[in-house]
């Protein structure tokens, strides 16, 4: 009986130290000239990666139509580029469906907003428990025109400002974000560093999981 005891006693210790791992999730985007690249590194302990997303290239298409982001995502195992034309094809089917088939369109809407409501409530749980840990922000702006530098260089720290304090509203932050918005006159510049570090526990998105099936759960049960 006491070895048994020994083992549960030593199961629940590995299992509380498991669920107090940290992860981290940094999140880098540069801009530099017309080049832009985003960077999403996810980490266990601070040192062992778990994944990683590399877009090297943010571009906007238009061919005649409306404009559309493309982008080329590169991940451990594979590069992956996406396809604005087949996407744009998915978009003007959603909009036939809407227009031609009412039926079917409130079908789709209540299955959207059946995942929508599952989406929000994994969200809101890991909102939560998820905290910013680093958020640091270097904007480079400038014009030939000096009056137009400084209302620009005006409106970022007004754009900044907002956001911070909105974002504050809903994560907390282990320390003050860094923000720097540098004019540059006299030639045309327009450079992005940002960097956004959050920290969440294995434990909050055991319980955020958890949470999701159990609404999942009572609405397949309310259904029936």
């Amino acid at each position: 009986m006491s070895n048994w005891f020994a083992i549960f006693l030593a199961g629940i210790v590995v299992a509380y130290a498991f669920s107090r791992i940290n992860i981290h999730i940094n999140i880098l985007y540069r801009r530099s000239a017309s080049d832009d690249d985003l960077w999403v590194h996810i980490y266990l302990l601070r040192r062992f990666l778990v994944y990683k997303l590399h877009v090297p290239v943010i571009e906007v298409t238009s061919n005649n139509s409306l404009p559309w982001l493309q982008s080329e995502l590169h991940t451990p195992s594979e590069k992956v580029q996406t396809h604005p034309k087949r996407e744009r094809r998915f978009v003007s089917r959603l909009l036939n469906i809407y227009l031609r088939h009412p039926k079917k369109w409130r079908v789709l809407m209540q299955k959207f907003r059946h995942y929508r409501n599952l989406y929000y409530t994994f969200a809101n749980q890991m909102a939560k428990t998820v905290q910013c840990e680093r958020l640091t922000c270097k904007i480079t702006y400038g014009s030939e025109d000096a009056a137009q530098t400084g209302m620009m260089v005006g409106a970022f720290w007004a754009v900044s400002g907002l956001a911070v304090k909105v974002i504050k509203s809903h994560l907390p932050f282990l320390q003050q974000p860094q923000i720097r918005i540098i004019p540059s006159f006299g030639k045309k510049s327009f450079d992005i560093d940002f960097l956004c570090i959050f920290r969440l526990t294995v434990g909050h998105v055991i319980i955020a999981s958890l949470k999701l099936v159990n609404f999942k759960y009572k609405g397949a049960a309310g259904d029936g």
